[in-house]
């Protein structure tokens, strides 16, 4: 490449740095769905990706039935954890789009169902985040609007377990059932719980007993996805099969 030509590039290149600094500084979001600047979504796109799943088991992931597990609990997912359904949560958690949290939580209420409980109760965001804030908070507060049930931020990791995307499906699993605890608010309360991404359900299962634990009972819960990644056995397909069915 000759001089001349290097330095046009330099310069063409520089602009398309100066253009796109431009728009993060005035239009730092975008929806992930149609690509519109200046805001994190738009209600249609959101809307868009809503595609219940079939009620599944809290504790094992099996499709949900009153003899699934002992004292089983229904667990209701708005989508699997996939294209632009990831994407909107991705834009949630860690590009600090934090006015579609709520927006995101008023379509889990809408689309999934109103569980009879007393209060809703997200999972907490665990010890030492560098996050300003925690997004399941936010899509808690949405479902609260939605299905007028009071959201009570209630729940404590006792200790840091560090992030759960960070491990592996059986160190998700292996969470002592002691790692959180919920303050005697609860006590004699329906609680549904809420939180982002089911994946092995260690999580959930952790804060029911938190909430058991302080007199409390988890009537449900509800996540923005289910992620599965068990591998590719036919068991598994069967399961994601059975939970693409639409919801009733």
């Amino acid at each position: 490449m000759c001089a001349a030509s290097s330095i046009c590039y330099a310069i063409r290149m520089d602009t398309k740095a100066l253009f796109s600094l431009f728009f993060h500084l005035f239009w730092p979001e975008h929806c992930p769905v149609c690509g519109r600047i200046g805001a994190a979504y738009c209600p249609e796109c959101l809307m868009s990706v809503a595609d219940p799943l079939r009620p599944f088991c809290l504790s094992c992931g099996m499709p949900w039935k009153d003899s699934c597990c002992a004292e089983p609990v229904p667990c209701y997912a708005l989508a699997y954890h996939e294209g632009y359904a990831r994407e909107f949560l991705l834009n949630l958690k860690y590009h600090n789009s934090r006015s579609l949290g709520v927006a995101m939580g008023r379509l889990m209420g809408e689309r999934l169902p109103r569980i009879e409980a007393d209060v809703i109760v997200p999972v907490p965001l665990h010890k030492n985040s560098t996050r300003a804030y925690n997004q399941t908070l936010l899509l808690a507060r949405g479902v609260s609007d939605v299905q007028k049930i009071s959201c009570e931020d209630v729940l404590r990791w006792r200790s840091d377990f560090g992030r759960q995307v960070e491990k592996r499906g059986h160190e998700r699993l292996s969470l002592p059932l002691g790692s959180m605890e919920a303050n005697n608010m609860l006590n004699g309360k329906r609680v549904v719980l809420v939180d982002d991404v089911y994946t092995t359900g260690g999580t959930l299962t952790a804060a029911r007993a938190a909430i058991t634990e302080s007199g409390g009972r988890v009537a449900g819960a509800l996540v923005w996805t289910r992620s599965i990644k068990r591998g590719d056995t036919d068991e598994w397909s069967d399961v994601k099969d059975a939970l693409s069915l639409e919801l009733r």
